[in-house]
């Protein structure tokens, strides 16, 4: 009660944190961690190295985004220079302090690299062209 915990954690830890307060075994395909320990104020034992996320894959651009400690990186484009923010000091993203720190970018750029998985489905920068996969055809 009354703390506030400065824990990085996201949605995909949902499962297996209540899979470890259930205390039952949870799907090794999920890319979550348990982060039971946040809940209880403490600091998280083995936190994500990093948090991607990625968007517009059939979309006129594509757009990419890491969270690693306090840094914040983005990518507005495939070929964009990356946007870098400290979090701690500029929560609302008014200052792009890229330039003073190279290696941070060079670090985020690198895992965004890692991180993105192509599909041949969806190449980057070409508009899907296909039917809407969640609606039933009508016969």
């Amino acid at each position: 009660a009354k703390q506030v915990s400065h824990e990085i954690v996201t949605f995909w830890d949902m499962l297996p944190t209540f899979a470890d307060i259930a205390e039952v075994a949870n799907t090794p395909t999920v890319d979550g961690i348990s982060v039971s320990e946040a809940f209880q104020g403490k600091k998280i034992a083995q936190p994500h190295p990093y948090l991607y996320w990625d968007y517009g894959h059939c979309r006129d651009r594509f757009e990419q985004a890491v969270r690693m400690g306090d840094w914040k990186g983005i990518r507005l484009g495939k070929d964009a220079p990356l946007q870098l923010y400290n979090l701690t000091k500029d929560l609302g993203e008014t200052n792009n302090v890229a330039d003073a720190h190279p290696k941070i970018v060079k670090q985020i750029t690198r895992h965004m690299d890692e991180a993105f998985t192509p599909h041949e489905r969806y190449p980057i920068g070409v508009p899907y062209t296909g039917k809407a996969i969640w609606k039933k055809n009508k016969s």
